[in-house]
C-alpha cells in the first residue's frame, strides 16, 4: 500500500509540473531532482570505498542543469560542459594525497555527472521545445517508459525463464523485456489517441519501442552500479520505492534518445 501511495502522489505531481508550471519551474524541480540522483550515486560508490569530490561533482552537475535550461540562452553550451571538465580533472590534484587516490576521485566524480546528470538534463531539454510539443512529448516518454516497466514486471513474473543479464540484475529475463516491449508500444498509442494525435501513429510505434528498450537499458544500467556497490536501493527517501535514481533509472537512455528523435525525424519530417 505504500508503494501504491507513493507512485500516485509522484504521478499526479508529474502531471501538474508538466502540465500546469510555466518551464522555469520544471526546470528547477528537475534539477534538483537530478542533483538528488547524483548525490544518490556519490553515497554509493562512497560506501565502497571509491573516493569521490562530490562537491566539484555537484558543481558540474548544476552546470550541466544550467546549460540545459532557459536560463543559459545567450551561453554556448559548451561551456559549461568544459567547465565541469576540468573542474573534475584538475581538482582532484589538489585534493587528494596520491596519484590512485586522484585517478579514483576523478573516475567515481565523472561517472555519475556524466551518466545520470548529463543524461537527465535532456528532460529539460525536451520541456523547451516550442509550444506544446515538449510537454506532449514527456508525457509519451513518461507513458512509455511506465508501461514497459509495468510489463516487464508482470510478464517477467508470469512467463520469464532465460535470465536477460543475470550478473546485473537475475530477476530481468527476455521474456519480461519483450512484454515490456509491447507495453511501451501500447503506451505510445494510448498518447496518440488521447493527448498527441500530432504525432503519426507509426512514429508512436517507433517511439514505444525505442523508449521501452532504452529504459531498460537505463534500469540495467542502475543495477549495475547498485549491484557493484552492494545495495538494494539508491537511498531510502521515497518509501517503497527506493531512491530518486530508482525511479528516473528509465529515462538516463530514453530521454537523449526522445530528444534526437524529434530533432531529427519530428521537428524537420522530409
Amino acid at each position: 500500500m505504500q508503494r501504491i501511495i507513493t507512485a500516485l502522489i509522484l504521478v499526479v505531481g508529474l502531471l501538474l509540473v508538466v502540465k500546469k508550471t510555466p518551464s522555469w519551474v520544471f526546470e528547477i524541480l528537475f534539477g534538483i531532482v537530478i542533483c538528488i540522483g547524483v548525490l544518490e550515486a556519490y553515497e554509493l560508490l562512497r560506501g565502497k570505498g571509491y573516493t569521490p569530490c562530490r562537491i566539484q561533482g555537484l558543481l558540474a552537475t548544476l552546470a550541466l542543469v544550467w546549460m540545459a535550461s532557459s536560463f543559459a540562452a545567450p551561453v554556448r553550451p559548451e561551456v559549461p560542459l568544459v567547465a565541469a571538465v576540468i573542474l573534475i580533472l584538475v581538482s582532484p590534484l589538489f585534493v587528494r594525497k596520491d596519484p590512485e587516490e586522484m585517478l579514483s576521485c576523478s573516475m567515481s566524480t565523472l561517472f555519475p555527472v556524466f551518466c545520470f546528470a548529463y543524461m537527465l538534463s535532456y528532460l529539460i531539454e525536451i520541456r523547451l521545445l516550442p509550444g506544446e510539443t515538449g510537454e506532449d512529448l514527456l508525457l509519451l516518454l513518461f507513458i512509455c517508459v511506465s508501461f514497459s516497466d509495468t510489463g516487464a514486471f508482470y510478464v517477467g513474473t508470469l512467463f520469464g525463464r532465460h535470465r536477460m543479464a543475470p550478473g546485473v540484475s537475475p530477476k530481468k529475463s527476455w521474456e519480461g523485456a519483450a512484454g515490456g516491449l509491447v507495453a511501451a508500444v501500447g503506451g505510445g498509442l494510448v498518447a496518440h489517441f488521447w493527448f498527441y494525435q500530432a504525432l503519426p501513429v507509426f512514429h508512436s510505434v517507433i517511439l514505444g519501442l525505442l523508449l521501452g528498450g532504452m529504459g531498460i537499458l537505463g534500469d540495467l544500467a542502475e543495477s549495475m552500479l547498485k549491484r557493484a556497490t552492494g545495495t538494494k536501493d539508491s537511498s531510502g527517501l521515497l518509501p517503497g520505492h527506493g531512491g530518486v535514481l530508482d525511479r528516473v533509472d528509465s529515462l538516463i537512455f530514453s530521454a537523449p534518445v526522445l530528444y534526437y528523435y524529434y530533432i531529427f525525424f519530428l521537428e524537420f519530417p522530409t
